[in-house]
């Protein structure tokens, strides 16, 4: 038996030992991380990845994932950078001050790129929206690297989270609340998602996103739904990541099962239980999916090979009618949600600690 991977004691923190972030001046909600996951965005924060990360805290790799993605969803983060931007914004994390060296390291074009990197663009849509090439995008991201002072013994993964930690600390990005909850979206022909009971915070979605999002929800991939607003798949890329960013999910499988759980998707409720019936293994697949695993994190918490797993998946969307379109597997979350096979409580974490055990 290894004992250099040990998880975290499954036992829910104390009260007081809760770091408590700024609460929103509108709606009051409450932005809290215990210790632990405090802990793990501060590594986040000094750029270390997640292999990184578990060797720190003494656990494997997936497990330091896991930690890493409740953290961004309890920020309602889409990326390790946005996660850190929300973080210092919120006061959770304390940047180094250091504005006199502002005006002599970062020019505005660093800036902007960075500020698309934050708000969780790829790389391709970042530099379709900034009007320049791949490449030059990349090296501006390396030109501001070098002059923050962050070397190669950061891994190309934790260097925008460390950029976003350093820039916050020269006041060169907003420092506003990141709540969403002042968005105003009767104007735009919008919709609001239904009120947390606890909290009462809502989502916002604007028309274009809650269009998007019903096109994520039938399976259209970014080609696809470039296509269909007569754009690339980057101007599709583009739309996707603007709704991940407003419900504060990680990815497309995970904006639909909010969408469907905060009733700004409506699955088809007519639907009749396939025959043989959807099995519990096959639930949990499409769970991990929603949870942002890859096959290959799938196959090591459930102790198969990750052909095994990609074999299941695709012979559930065949089984479902979904196997047809560009993502069949968001296509399968909606299905899974008109069967009632997934939970439908509401998605916020406003009384959720997510680091009660090392499976967040």
């Amino acid at each position: 038996m290894n004992h250099h991977y040990r998880p975290f004691p499954v036992v829910a923190p104390p009260a007081d030992t809760l770091k408590h972030g700024r609460p929103c001046p509108r709606c009051h909600r409450p932005f809290t991380l215990s210790t632990q996951s405090h802990h793990v965005l501060s590594l986040m924060a000094d750029g270390l990845t997640n292999d990184q990360i578990g060797f720190r805290l003494g656990i494997r790799e997936h497990l330091a994932a896991q930690w890493v993605r409740a953290v961004r969803q309890a920020l309602t983060a889409v990326s390790r950078a946005q996660a850190v931007d929300h973080a210092c914004r919120l006061g959770l994390l304390l940047p180094p001050l250091r504005p006199a060296l502002s005006s002599r390291v970062v020019n505005p074009d660093h800036l902007q790129a960075m500020t698309y990197t934050v708000q969780g663009h790829t790389q391709e849509s970042a530099a379709a929206q900034l009007g320049i090439g791949s490449h030059l995008l990349a090296y501006l991201h390396a030109q501001l690297y070098e002059r923050l002072g962050i070397g190669h013994a950061v891994k190309p993964a934790g260097k925008g989270a460390r950029a976003v930690f350093l820039l916050h600390g020269m006041g060169l990005l907003a420092a506003h609340h990141p709540c969403r909850c002042g968005v105003d979206v009767r104007e735009s022909g919008g919709v609001l998602g239904r009120p947390c009971p606890s909290c009462g915070r809502r989502v916002a979605l604007s028309g274009r996103e809650h269009e998007v999002l019903t096109l994520i929800g039938d399976g259209r991939s970014n080609t696809g739904i470039g296509a269909h607003y007569g754009t690339s798949e980057h101007g599709g890329a583009t739309a996707v990541a603007a709704v991940r960013r407003a419900l504060g999910v990680a990815g497309r499988h995970q904006a639909v099962d909010h969408g469907c759980r905060l009733g700004l998707l409506t699955p088809p409720t007519d639907l009749t239980h396939p025959d043989p019936p959807v099995t519990a293994h096959q639930v949990r697949l499409i769970e991990a999916a929603i949870a942002g695993q890859t096959a290959r994190q799938t196959a090591t918490a459930l102790r198969i090979k990750v052909t095994a797993v990609q074999g299941a998946r695709h012979r559930l969307h065949i089984h479902l009618g979904s196997a047809g379109v560009g993502n069949p597997t968001a296509r399968t979350i909606f299905l899974f949600h008109g069967l009632g096979l997934l939970p439908g409580h509401h998605p916020c974490h406003c009384r959720t600690a997510p680091s009660t055990g090392a499976t967040p």
